[in-house]
């Protein structure tokens, strides 16, 4: 049976007589209520179930509900990742910035996409991805500084690269910020503040747009999306193909390299289509087996021959697909895992323009991008990407 407990930081102050007031510092909600629920919260710092709570008549069901809704109350089980919140708000949103208030008070359109960044690495090999989410939105600032207005509406946008109008009144963007992830804390923690986050953003009708991190945060997402879609097809662009049998697998502990074998495994995936691939590696028979049908994939080279139209016409139309870009599907940049080849920035533009008007994409993420320097442009290129499908939505006519 589940059981609650009041978060541990609330904040209680003097209330007018039979009322108290009670602050959130991690989420910035201020309640009022009666002094039975200063009563409750503070009977709260043991486990308790509903039923129990409902028996000390402290208050109803409605405002339990609320106090559940807010966080001043939560799971048992989700204490270790809620004790000292789950966003960090950024210095430069793309879009409106927005807070787990303004999602909780549902204070974004329904048709919008809501941006957020996992900076983290420990599910990888080598540092420097949690430096991601900073890297881009620093590079979306300069490709697209009418995004970054925190409340003007922009006006119509022309992208000469695709000869677009874009309709400023058509875009609706949210930059909920980090997920929080302090130095120490678990994957565990990460994933369980993900899913708290995507799910939200997804219940609301809007599409997450995840800046990462290593590719592991791509399955904390899945599971999210897989609450709402109970069909999902992968679309991955990678060097790799994530679906390694290691020993990290069978202690059932994800990284960056098992991410897809996770996610099929877990179900949260009915099917995945790899392109990009090119690495050589023993062959072995597995359940993970590249079968043309849950999972299919087009090596580098033949992504890099074939028209949009006909690299995709083996997919399932009717089926809803999240995007995931690692980086090192590109020729010609120091990722930290290169394989020789790749893809070229144009043909990744053409992909990702054909599937956004041909497919209903539910989202998607960028991983493996690092800080920027001198010779690093892969921030670049994730913007462009992120824009085209944010773009999408808003296409007011051809130019």
């Amino acid at each position: 049976m589940e059981k609650f407990v009041a978060h541990p930081h609330l904040e209680f102050l003097i209330g007018e007589g039979q009322e108290c007031k009670v602050r959130h510092p991690f989420f910035d909600t201020e309640i009022t209520g009666s002094m039975g629920v200063c009563q409750l919260l503070k009977r709260l710092s043991a486990a308790t179930t509903k039923q129990e709570m409902r028996e000390w008549r402290l208050c109803n069901d409605s405002t339990i509900s609320e106090l559940l809704r807010w966080f001043y109350i939560v799971l048992e089980s989700e204490l270790s990742f809620l004790e000292h919140g789950f966003l960090r708000a950024v210095g430069c949103p793309i879009g409106t910035p927005v807070t787990w208030a303004g999602l909780t008070s549902r204070k974004i359109c329904p048709a919008g996409d809501a941006i957020f960044g996992i900076p983290t690495d420990i599910g990888g090999e080598f540092p420097g991805a949690r430096e991601g989410p900073a890297s881009i939105r620093n590079t979306l600032r300069d490709y697209a500084p009418m995004l970054c207005r925190k409340h003007a509406e922009p006006g119509d946008i022309i992208d000469y690269e695709s000869r677009r109008i874009i309709g400023g009144s058509k875009l609706h963007v949210y930059d909920c910020g980090d997920v929080l992830w302090n130095a120490g804390e678990s994957l565990e923690i990460v994933r369980g503040r993900t899913i708290k986050l995507a799910d939200k953003i997804i219940s609301l009708g809007c599409r997450p747009f995840v800046l990462g991190g290593d590719h592991s945060i791509t399955a904390f997402v899945l599971e999210a999306l897989h609450i709402h879609y109970p069909s999902i097809g992968l679309i991955q662009f990678d060097a790799h193909h994530d679906l390694y049998a290691n020993q990290a697998v069978q202690r059932r502990r994800l990284d960056h390299g098992n991410m897809v074998r996770f996610a099929l495994e877990q179900g949260a995936i009915a099917s995945a289509f790899q392109i990009g691939l090119r690495t050589i590696e023993p062959f072995t028979q597995s359940d993970c087996q590249h079968d043309g049908s849950r999972l299919d994939f087009v090596s580098a080279s033949q992504a890099e021959g074939l028209q949009a139209e006909d690299l995709f016409s083996r997919l399932d139309r009717t089926r809803p697909y999240y995007l995931t870009f690692d980086v090192d599907v590109l020729n010609g940049f120091n990722t930290r895992t290169n394989v020789v080849g790749g893809l070229s920035y144009y043909k990744c533009l053409e992909f990702y323009r054909y599937l956004n008007d041909h497919f209903e994409v539910i989202g998607g993420d960028f991983v493996e991008v690092g800080a920027v320097d001198a010779s690093n442009y892969l921030p670049d290129i994730v913007s462009r990407l992120l824009l085209t499908c944010i773009f999408s939505r808003a296409v007011v006519r051809d130019c």
